[in-house]
């Protein structure tokens, strides 16, 4: 059995600028989707640290993390080795995260990036009050046309999601990890909106209806929309403190 005690740390408070966005209403606004992620990439300084909802009700959420003492090794690291124990996936935050399992057991993998890309997480975490029964899908960074340059110490790690008791996808996302000195800026996205029940034939029919605005808003309200902005901003800034140690004394 794993052993974590020495890295369970206690979790601080999130930094001061970040919990005042947490308590801004949401602005209205289109967005690129995650094909033209680059765009939201390229343009950080105008999107970071956002919450947005556009017209049709679909929802953009953008989170920056400064990581001191991280790299995109450790972070690869960290998502080909926690996807495999619950109590590895709590230490991320325990207050919020129940527990995980990994579709394909791939520890034995040499490449950290095999061990999730083109595997699925299922996960049971708290996104504020309200517990989520997710599956995260890893891709490749390639699939939604990011050109990460891996020799210049950039990663990126993404995901479609979906709900496992709905039945249906729940949105995608991307953490663009950028080198920076003495560590890495986490540069966070998750597109939520795009709805599509996976149920036999019904599922087709309802899938016009379900993407209206009032029903986006409904299953995405502003309430989810703001958890999950401050969810990420505890986990993020919490990993850091203790990923360096961890992935030096495990790797």
């Amino acid at each position: 059995m794993d052993d974590h005690k020495e890295y369970e740390i206690s979790m601080e408070p999130i930094p001061r600028e970040l919990e005042e966005i947490s308590r801004k209403e949401i602005a209205y606004s289109t967005f690129p989707n995650i094909k033209s992620a680059n765009e939201i990439l390229m343009h950080w300084d105008t999107y970071s640290n956002r919450i947005l909802r556009a017209p049709d009700g679909r929802v953009l959420v953008t989170c920056h993390t400064n990581m001191h003492d991280v790299d995109a090794k450790m972070i690869e690291w960290w998502f080909g080795w926690h996807i495999n124990a619950s109590s590895r996936y709590r230490l991320w935050h325990p207050k919020a995260h129940l527990k995980a399992e990994v579709k394909d057991d791939r520890s034995h993998y040499k490449s950290d990036r095999d061990k999730y890309i083109d595997n699925i997480s299922y996960v049971d975490e708290y996104i504020g009050g309200k517990t989520m029964r997710l599956a995260i899908a890893f891709i490749d960074p390639a699939d939604v046309g990011l050109e990460i340059d891996y020799r210049l110490g950039e990663t990126a790690i993404c995901a479609h999601t979906s709900d496992r008791v709905l039945k249906g996808d729940a949105g995608s996302l991307i953490h663009m990890i950028v080198p920076t000195v003495g560590g890495c800026e986490m540069r966070s996205i998750f597109w939520l909106g795009e709805l599509n029940l996976k149920w036999p034939i019904i599922g087709r029919i309802l899938k016009p209806i379900i993407n209206t605005t009032l029903i986006r808003k409904f299953f995405v309200n502003d309430k989810l929309a703001t958890d999950l902005f401050r969810h990420c901003a505890e986990e993020m800034s919490h990993l850091a403190r203790f990923l360096p140690k961890l992935c030096n004394d495990k790797r």
